[in-house]
């Protein structure tokens, strides 16, 4: 009589990867692995870029209009001198009976701080939506 061996089983569980049917399985389950995270990595990158672009333009409006905004505090330091004080000083010069030096010192007062606020407008930047 033959003795017959009994069916020899993998010992552990890398001895079954290393088979041909387990190493189908393994690799079946790392490419489908590797296609789910492609997946979300382009769903992410999609949802960072609708974030990123609506955000952009939200930061170049702010930077336009906050550039718009800027105060040129000379020019604001000039106004007043020549608004205040200037107009100030003639009309008491006119009002002491010095009509001409009275007058000359509102007018000047007046074209300075014109001249100023003319100066000082800067042009004006699109804003495009």
């Amino acid at each position: 009589m033959s003795k017959r061996s009994a069916p020899k089983y993998p010992p552990s569980v890398k001895e079954a990867l290393k088979t041909h049917d387990g190493a189908k399985s393994m690799v079946k389950a790392l490419f489908e692995s590797n296609q789910a995270l492609e997946l979300s990595l382009r769903n992410t990158q999609d949802e960072l870029e609708t974030y990123r672009a609506k955000f952009h333009d939200a930061d170049k409006i702010s930077a336009i209009l906050s550039e718009q905004n800027k105060v040129n505090v000379p020019g604001e330091i000039i106004k007043f001198i020549s608004s205040a004080l200037g107009i100030g000083f003639g009309v008491s010069l006119f009002f002491a009976s010095e009509y001409f030096w009275g007058s000359l010192a509102i007018f000047a007062s007046v074209v300075v701080y014109i001249l100023v606020t003319v100066f000082a407008r800067r042009p004006e930047a699109k804003v495009e939506k």
